[in-house]
């Protein structure tokens, strides 16, 4: 309770309101994203399959490589260890050798994957199926022209020569509908992807009649694992009990008992005869009546770690590879051969393609094609321990010459260089880069400094290449996710961020610092300028400097040395500081003195970072710059330019218009209730803005007004319908009671043609001239503030 109440008492009303606002937003987006999608089902148009972040555009193509990290996701089939193994983490090794920083995710944990995309230079999926989810990954992945490779492992896409598997037509009808649709789901997520990766030249030459793109071959090879396991089976030496030979066999799955089959009537009978000889079977396998009346030399072993397996496979004499004759094992590879020969077992294997490639007869290996040449290369290894040491030592050499780590790592670079995804990326043209970071952005649209940022961007973009740090909260995403769209034009780096953080007190956030300066790597800009950073962190300014980027910070309001952003107090009036010193703030608003002092020297150390501070006013700069203790440079926010000089219409009732809230007292609603219920006569207008109505909610309420004249509750305008706003009112009120940084609706106004009655509230009153364009009151005088209005009946309309 106590971290509540701390929290309470440093955030204004106004603070909170902005903020709860805010969240609103947030929370609304997707909603009305999907009140759309089952409007376009109830039309007949086609919705999307896995509910789509609420982007459209689909990012402009050109120059996009050059802003991406040397970063590759892999997301993927994990539950099969040693697929993950040879498939997954030998790449990321491999990657990791060439520069790149790897990402590995579950293809199941959809939230994740979408939230790793944008910052990525390549995505592989491997042995993933077409899946809703990740068909809604390779569609963003398209999206944000990020290139996609598919990775498998086994002939299981291709449903003509899976189908005539021996396995499937053991199975009962159900189990094999199961299996082929699976096939059917890997085919469609291949044809997807822009190109793919085989672990044989058999498999390629299946993925090449549905992947639209380029397919490589990148064999299963030896790493860190195997070259250990290789290394302690040389230090132990040879087996030397030449009473007993052992034979070894490794199954990775119940489906090898049709392969098994080919050497069981060879190596039964030899058993039989042979009382020197014994059988270690690893994992799954069904011996049948073969091997009855010989348990008692049959050894079972379960599934082990891969290097347990290694150390294991190393006590074998000699190793059994035998595949059945298809085309779906002439498509596998020849691990079962890799991994024996690694730790120098010598093996006899079938006549399978991918075997052929390493496994040469009578020098690495004995290959086998009928029972009679399985039965006589069981005898000759039985018989000669010669052999099987120089076969064994062979084979070593041959596997550690061919599929060295540091060969995939070469053959990935060069798949890399060829797909055009290289380490370092390309130079761009020589247009300035500029970065700039608001808490906001396009579509979610909130508040003036959001409004001028976006126009910012649109200015830069016709001679620089604009991008955007923000934040989000579409729910497709995780925490800290990211996405990647166009908006303004601009490209967007957006953020999902926890939405109860969301507060003027959370000022410092390593993870969102983390996420930031990978922005900052993959876009490169020359300049970043900062706005506003509530719910970002003043972290951020510091990985820019770092980042060697000229940095511009505009001050929008006292956030950075106001705990409570706006300079109120408690109770809702301005705390009268012309610089801002914690020790005040501290006697004034009553803070956790201990927080306060950090934040303070936090956040002030890292504004005085920037190589130039700007605010918005000449006020606001005097106020800053007195309070950081150098100076702040004036740069007022524009406003969209008028598209016609809008002139009032003399023949209609002068019409006023408040822009704010029921809740709005520093905005002075208070104070125009009061004048216009007192006021005397009934030949005007008055339009209430209710800023709330944005958000889909109502602060004010007309039957709480008891005026003369006629009411208006209206929507707040934008920035298509400002000038038929503003053509439709005669005079803005700001009866504002605290200074303000600056004033965009009182500019607005004032570009148009609007008379604007302003109290003189700091930066809000800086660019009307009292009796020209407006009339200017002193500060929190109500009394001449209403008497301003009544002035205001006897000017002769138009104003301007």
């Amino acid at each position: 309770m106590g971290v509540l109440e701390d929290k309470c008492s440093r955030e204004t009303k106004v603070g909170r309101i902005a903020n709860f606002a805010i969240k609103l937003l947030f929370a609304l987006l997707i909603p009305l994203k999907k009140i759309r999608h089952y409007v376009q089902r109830l039309v007949g148009v086609k919705a999307p399959v896995m509910p789509l972040l609420p982007l459209d555009e689909t990012l402009r193509s050109e120059g996009l490589l050059p802003y991406s990290l040397p970063r590759v996701l892999i997301i993927a089939e994990l539950s099969i260890p040693q697929c993950t193994r040879y498939r997954v983490m030998q790449k990321k090794k491999a990657l990791e050798g060439l520069g790149y920083e790897v990402l590995i995710e579950s293809f199941t944990n959809y939230k994740k994957c979408l939230g790793r995309l944008p910052l990525c230079s390549a995505v592989i999926f491997y042995r993933t199926p077409h899946w809703p989810e990740v068909e809604a990954l390779i569609s963003e992945c398209k999206r944000q022209s990020i290139v996609t490779i598919y990775d498998i492992d086994d002939l299981v896409f291709d449903l003509d020569e899976y189908s005539r598997h021996p396995v499937l037509n053991s199975l009962s009808p159900q189990e094999r509908d199961s299996l082929l649709q699976g096939a059917k789901a890997y085919q469609e997520c291949l044809a997807a992807t822009d190109h793919a990766i085989a672990s044989t030249d058999v498999l390629a030459q299946f993925m090449r009649k549905y992947c639209r793109g380029k397919v490589f071959v990148l064999e299963n090879a030896l790493d860190d694992v195997s070259l250990a396991a290789a290394k302690l089976a040389e230090d132990q030496g040879p087996r030397t009990n030449s009473e007993k030979v052992v034979i070894g066999y490794g199954s990775g799955t119940k489906s090898h008992d049709h392969d098994f089959a080919i050497v069981r009537p060879a190596l039964s009978a030899l058993m039989r005869s042979d009382p020197r000889v014994h059988l270690v079977i690893h994992g799954y396998l069904n011996l049948v009546n073969d091997f009855k009346g010989l348990e008692s030399r049959i050894q079972r072993v379960p599934f082990l770690e891969a290097k347990e397996y290694l150390v294991a496979v190393s006590q074998f004499d000699i190793n059994l590879a035998p595949l059945a004759s298809n085309v779906f094992n002439d498509a596998k590879s020849n691990i079962k051969f890799l991994e024996a020969s690694v730790v120098g077992v010598p093996s006899i294997v079938s006549s399978a393609e991918s075997f052929l490639t390493i496994a040469k007869h009578q020098k690495t290996a004995l290959v086998a094609s009928s029972h009679q040449e399985w039965l006589d290369s069981l005898k000759s290894l039985i018989d000669s321990p010669v052999l099987r040491r120089d076969l064994g030592r062979s084979a070593r050499q041959a596997v550690q010459e061919q599929y060295a780590p540091e060969k995939t790592q070469e053959k990935l670079n060069g798949i890399f260089i060829e797909l055009g995804i290289p380490l370092l990326p390309a130079k761009v043209a020589q247009r300035r880069r500029v970065l700039l970071v608001n808490c906001l952005f396009s579509p979610s649209s909130f508040g003036g400094a959001t409004l001028v940022v976006e126009q910012l961007a649109k200015e830069l973009a016709t001679s620089a290449d604009v991008g955007v740090f923000t934040l989000n909260q579409f729910e497709q995403l995780e925490d800290y996710g990211v996405s990647r769209y166009s908006a303004c034009g601009a490209q967007v780096f957006s953020a999902r961020f926890p939405i109860e953080k969301y507060d003027s007190t959370n000022w410092q956030d390593p993870k969102m610092e983390k996420i930031f300066e990978d922005v900052l790597t993959a876009f490169r800009p020359d300049t970043v300028h900062f706005h506003a950073v509530q719910g970002i962190g003043g972290g951020v300014v510091n990985a820019a400097k770092k980042s060697g980027s000229k940095v511009i910070l505009t001050l929008h309001d006292a956030w950075w040395l106001c705990e409570r952003q706006f300079m109120l107090t408690p109770r809702g009036t301005w705390c009268g500081q012309r610089s801002i010193d914690i020790r005040t703030c501290l006697d004034t608003c009553s803070l956790n003195s201990a927080s306060a002092y950090k934040r303070y020297f936090y956040l002030r150390s890292a504004a005085n970072m920037a190589d130039v501070i700007l605010a918005p006013s000449k006020w606001h700069a005097d106020l800053m710059s007195t309070s950081l203790g150098r100076p702040v440079l004036i740069n007022k926010n524009g406003t969209v330019k008028p598209k016609t000089l809008m002139q009032q219409h003399s023949a209609r009732l002068l019409t006023f218009a408040f822009i704010g809230g029921g809740e709005s007292i520093h905005k002075g609603y208070e104070v125009v209730k009061k004048i216009f219920e007192s006021l005397p006569r009934n030949n005007y207008r008055l339009v209430l803005v209710d800023l709330h109505k944005k958000l889909g909610l109502s602060k004010i309420k007309a039957k709480d007004w008891k005026i003369s004249g006629e009411l208006e509750i209206a929507e707040p305008f934008t920035h298509e319908n400002i000038d038929e706003f503003f053509a439709g009112i005669d005079v803005l009120l700001c009866p504002t009671l605290v200074p303000e940084s600056f004033g965009m609706a009182t500019r607005e106004a004032a570009a148009r043609g609007v008379w604007v009655i302003a109290m003189n509230a700091g930066g809000l009153a800086e660019d009307l001239v009292d009796g020209r364009n407006g009339f200017v009151t002193p500060l929190g005088d109500v009394e001449a503030f209403s008497k301003a209005v009544h002035r205001a009946f006897e000017l002769k309309r138009p104003f301007a």
